[in-house]
């Protein structure tokens, strides 16, 4: 199945819940995602990936996407605050990646997997946009989607989200 690129998800921001800060330390594992590092700069990325396929702006952020198959893609966050740092990385799909993600685990992992590694998600919420399920992790800087009870989509990013904030939204391209 192709990626739909008229429903791509990227994350948001509600208004006046913006982050916390991280009060655990991250290690390598949780900043880097597939050569995306966060806190890299836009010239870093640009040079390392070149220009983005598309692009999308939501109030609080602006969003690089980058399609790596015909049913995965990336997406590189910055804020708006500060446009020149990668501050969110998402990897979202169904296709087969070269290199692995948080800890070993792989998109399609199934979701026993991720609890084995991880433990349970201090919140689970449901993700109409895919049908599926977002877990996440109190004090930890990424979260999972999961379709079909496979891992679907992984989220690193500077901050932690506020507890029952929305993860992802769709979006039109």
């Amino acid at each position: 199945m192709a990626v739909n690129k008229a429903s791509l998800l990227v994350p948001t921001l509600p208004g006046a819940l913006l982050f916390l800060l991280i009060t655990s330390p991250v290690s390598a594992q949780e900043i880097n995602l597939l050569g995306y590092s966060l806190g890299e700069q836009t010239t870093q990325v640009l040079a390392q990936h070149g220009e983005p396929d598309t692009t999308r702006e939501t109030k609080d952020e602006v969003h690089w996407v980058y399609f790596l198959d015909e049913e995965t893609y990336v997406v590189l966050s910055f804020s708006k605050k500060r446009e020149d740092i990668v501050s969110g990385i998402q990897i979202t799909g169904k296709g087969k990646l070269k290199g692995t993600l948080l800890k070993g685990l792989h998109l399609g992992d199934p979701l026993e997997r991720v609890e084995k590694i991880y433990g349970k998600p201090d919140l689970v919420e449901r993700v109409d946009e895919i049908g599926g399920v977002l877990y996440s992790y109190s004090n930890r800087n990424f979260s999972f989607e999961f379709v079909d009870n496979h891992l679907y989509s992984v989220r690193i990013q500077r901050k932690v989200f506020l507890p029952k904030t929305k993860f992802s939204q769709h979006f039109s391209l």
